[in-house]
């Protein structure tokens, strides 16, 4: 197998960080300036113009053999997407091989510069690279005209020196990285292949909504205007200073601190209107409407480009643009969504900011397949752990607080049948005791797998005396005694180098120092520059670059969410083999367009060779439009 190193420098009228680099390459005075380029050891070499890349490279880049041709690139997608375009046709990612995805994989930080630091290599880029881009890539002026070499002939010879010393910085980091790990590098192919399809969005409706949102904004801002005086109700400070003459000095505007003045019962009536009309005002998540239509193109709704690639240490995704990983939770039923969506549709003035958040999902329309994990980080918790009468109670199909709070001891004195027959009753039926005994076991469940004491249960809003919350800390860790072995074998194991930690997980010394968590499907979460001075566990954050403090229910949080992003990867890798139209993938949760719920549920269902005796359950159905 023979390799290309290529780098580009290209021109749009487009912002690539506001629009993406999908929306950047499709503009229409898109240019690549220049290809620097090395085949395999050889020296770097520079094209000027696409006329010139056509002809000495276009045999290559259109090679589609893996086994013949690698094409290496820092943020590989870009080149890639940038490349389509010349061509014009949709360059296919298996022949690519990303740098940047490398560094994110191991630990290391992401901009090519700071990965040669990080692997000490002597020289790294021109420190005047940035400015050399602003001049020449970036439009100038009120008419968004290119500089042109001849223009500024000097810092165009910087800049080709600065664009040779990217390919020559890339085969030297080539050399060092180590390879994708397991089945990496087919879940780097398939989030291309996703972020390629893009999520498919109803323009129509969200164009109502974005109009309706930008009236119902301009409403409460004058309701506010009217009920309070004020030139500018958005502006804090004035808004602060009404509140004061109105007998009511806050110290802030935040959310907690609104949220407890509206609680109260002396707050004059002025004053609590403008507070609930700040709050509807105050909505982000109907600023999702205008972003998806920024983000996609009237000729072709679909916002591309959504995942971001291990954006987390975990290996988890992270969301661009629009941020569907982060909507909101709540959603209108069918019938009330699609009588919402009609009064939109319509120019009716009547939905507000509350229905409009809740029809933010909605913008995806169906049919589409929904599916998602239940209960995927309990089960791989008990499953690492070895934690056996919680794994066949998920295998039994039972309700994980009501087998869980059985073996914790929330519902009192009561037998397990007493129980059982109280949970098989209709909500509104169900007594007191055990309403209140599985609302415990939930709380202990989710504060305290990963090692959370009475901290964490308040955060998940237990409400008791720290008395009781102790309480509840200690039975959950007396009923899952493996689960607490798991925890501090994993801190053992992290803090001598190396050990198993239950039967699935092993920490390995790298051999360079680094410290990391072999998860089961062999992928690692490296934990570099990793110390273990005055007894306490700390690593450098490889994203932001300073130090991290490491203590074992973090990293028994991140093998466990690091495992189960893996089962996410390896389900939608076998949903591409079996030509599954994947769009988009959530936290925990898939959407396919079209009615696939057979397949995704068994793919889902069905846990991989490396994770024997993993009972997995997905629980999906097909939608009109996307809710929850």
């Amino acid at each position: 197998m023979r390799t290309l190193f290529i780098d580009l420098e290209t021109f749009s009228s487009v912002n690539l960080k506001t629009y993406g680099q999908y929306l950047y390459t499709n503009s229409i005075d898109f240019e690549i300036l220049i290809a620097t380029y090395a085949l395999d050891d050889g020296p770097v070499q520079i094209l000027l113009g696409e006329p010139a890349i056509r002809e000495t490279l276009g045999e290559i880049l259109l090679c589609e053999d893996p086994n013949e041709w690698r094409f290496v690139a820092h943020n590989a997608n870009f080149e890639r997407l940038s490349l389509g375009k010349l061509f014009g046709k949709v360059l296919h990612p298996r022949m690519w091989w990303d740098t940047m995805a490398l560094a994110k994989i191991w630990g290391y930080r992401r901009s090519l510069n700071d990965l040669a630091k990080d692997l000490q290599l002597p020289e790294g880029k021109q420190e005047d690279g940035r400015k050399l881009i602003d001049l020449f890539c970036k439009p100038r002026g009120k008419a968004k005209c290119r500089v042109l070499p001849h223009e500024r002939p000097k810092e165009w010879e910087r800049f080709l020196s600065y664009a040779k010393r990217d390919t020559e910085l890339l085969q030297e980091v080539d050399k060092l990285l180590p390879k994708f790990p397991s089945i990496e590098r087919n879940v780097w192919v398939a989030d291309a292949l996703i972020n390629d399809r893009g999520v498919l969005i109803d323009r129509v409706m969200v164009e109502a909504a974005t109009i309706q949102d930008a009236r119902n904004k301009l409403q409460l801002r004058t309701d506010m205007m009217l009920l309070t005086g004020l030139d500018n109700p958005n502006s804090r400070p004035q808004l602060l200073g009404w509140l004061a003459s109105q007998g009511v000095p806050l110290p802030d505007l935040t959310s907690d601190t609104v949220t407890e003045v509206l609680s109260r019962d002396d707050v004059p009536s002025a004053v609590r209107e403008t507070l609930l009309l700040r709050q509807e005002l105050a909505l982000a998540a109907t600023a999702k409407f205008p972003t998806a239509l920024k983000h996609s193109l009237s000729r072709d709704p679909r916002v591309r480009g959504a995942h971001n690639y291990h954006a987390a240490h975990t290996g988890r995704w992270g969301g661009r643009y629009t941020q569907f990983q982060n909507l909101p939770r709540k959603s209108l039923k069918p019938q009330q969504q699609a009588e919402a969506i009609e009064r939109l549709l319509r120019g009716d003035y009547s939905v507000g900011q509350a229905q409009l958040k809740m029809l933010v999902r909605a913008m995806v329309p169906g049919p589409i397949t929904q599916a998602d994990y239940a209960g995927i980080e309990a089960r791989v918790l008990a499953w690492a752990a070895g934690e056996a009468p919680k794994l066949e109670s998920f295998r039994r199909g039972e309700d994980l607080y009501v087998s869980g709070g059985i073996r914790m001891g929330t519902f009192g004195e009561r037998s397990p049948e007493v129980i059982r027959e109280a949970a098989a009753l209709p909500d509104e039926f169900r007594p007191d005791w055990f309403s209140q005994g599985r609302q415990d076991a939930k709380t202990g469940e989710l504060g305290c797998g990963f090692g959370g004491g009475i901290g964490a249960l308040y955060k998940f809003g237990y409400s008791g005396t720290e008395d009781q919350a102790q309480h509840l800390v200690d039975l959950y860790r007396h009923a899952n005694p493996e689960i607490v072995r798991f925890w501090y074998a994993l801190k053992r194991a992290l803090m001598a180098g190396g050990g198993k930690a239950g039967q699935f997980v092993e920490v390995v010394t790298l051999a360079d120092g680094t410290v990391a968590t072999k998860l089961p499907s062999g992928r690692l979460i490296c934990y570099r520059n990793f110390s273990r001075a005055n007894g306490e566990m700390s690593f450098r954050d490889p994203e932001r670059g300073f130090r991290k403090k490491l203590w074992h229910g973090l990293a028994v949080e991140n093998t466990i969410q690091g495992i189960a992003r893996d089962l996410l990867a390896a389900a939608l890798i076998q949903m591409l083999r079996e030509g599954l139209p994947v769009m988009a993938h959530i936290h925990d949760e898939v959407l396919v367009e079209g009615d696939y719920l057979e397949d995704v549920s068994r793919i889902m269902g069905t846990a991989p060779s490396w994770a024997p005796g993993l009972p997995l359950v997905a629980e999906g159905k097909i939608m009109a439009r996307y809710g929850k």
